[in-house]
């Protein structure tokens, strides 16, 4: 399908219930910001009525502001994940045709569901921070390199050290888009466990990152603002969801008549 049938296609589900896919697609968002803002609202007021300085929030010296942020942390991993796959599950149906409408609150109560959500969103939220630790390191090196200044060597090391980071930012990038399919492979391919459902996006967004780069760069631009958001948003994640059915049809396809060519050719 190309993209902009794809577009077209996408934006006939999403005038059939714009406010209903909005509001599913926001769920995680708030969620998640929910637990940022009351983590950054409890570390403002110890700043604020104690004798806490800035640099105790990332040594986990202060006790009371270490245990609520791991509190914080932990029920964003119980929390966000099944929200993003519950979304995900219901977008899926959506583009599918489905007739029946699967209420969130059952697939929310689904334990298999629930277990397979958490794990993939917290593996995926590990090797995201391990694919970043190089950004922040040659960003952290370029950045003294140029505060230090100097002759033709240095000027040398923070070229290539730049490079490094744009690389490496790249493919941070890369590696972020690869794993947003996650959600939609845990709804479609429920014979796989979630570690399983991980490593397989990886493969299956293989050749593919470039259709859903040209994709979200259609919609980046209106959804940065408050304004386009709200109208930007659902027809992006209703693109995306068309666009990961569209590709697990394709392998499926693949899979089904691979085997019986070959034996045909055995034959």
């Amino acid at each position: 399908m190309k993209l902009r049938e794809l577009i077209r296609y996408s934006r006939s589900i999403v005038r059939q219930g714009r406010l209903h896919i909005l509001i599913i697609c926001l769920m995680p968002l708030f969620t998640e910001l929910f637990f940022r803002l009351a983590e950054a609202s409890v570390c403002s007021l110890l700043l604020y009525f104690s004798d806490m300085s800035p640099a105790e929030l990332f040594t986990g010296e202060n006790e009371p502001q270490f245990v609520f942020s791991l509190t914080c942390m932990v029920l964003r991993v119980l929390t966000v994940p099944p929200l993003t796959c519950a979304a995900a599950f219901r977008l899926t149906e959506l583009c599918c045709g489905d007739d029946g409408v699967t209420p969130l609150w059952e697939v929310l109560t689904d334990m298999r569901f629930l277990r397979r959500s958490v794990v993939s969103g917290l593996l995926c939220r590990i090797i995201g921070t391990l694919f970043f630790m190089p950004v922040l390191f040659s960003g952290e090196a370029l950045a003294a390199l140029l505060k230090k200044g100097g002759g033709e060597n240095e000027l040398f090391a923070a070229v290539q050290t730049a490079a490094l980071t744009a690389v490496s930012l790249l493919l941070w990038v890369m590696v972020r888009l690869t794993l947003s399919a996650v959600p939609f492979l845990l709804v479609r391919r429920t014979d796989k466990s979630a570690v399983g459902t991980v490593f397989c996006s990886f493969h299956f967004m293989s050749g593919r990152r470039g259709h859903f780069l040209r994709l979200i760069g259609i919609y980046a631009l209106p959804a940065l603002s408050l304004i386009g958001l709200p109208l930007a948003l659902p027809d992006l994640m209703t693109a995306f969801a068309v666009s990961i059915s569209v590709f697990a049809q394709e392998d499926d396809y693949h899979k089904r008549t691979l085997p019986s060519e070959l034996k045909g050719e055995l034959v």
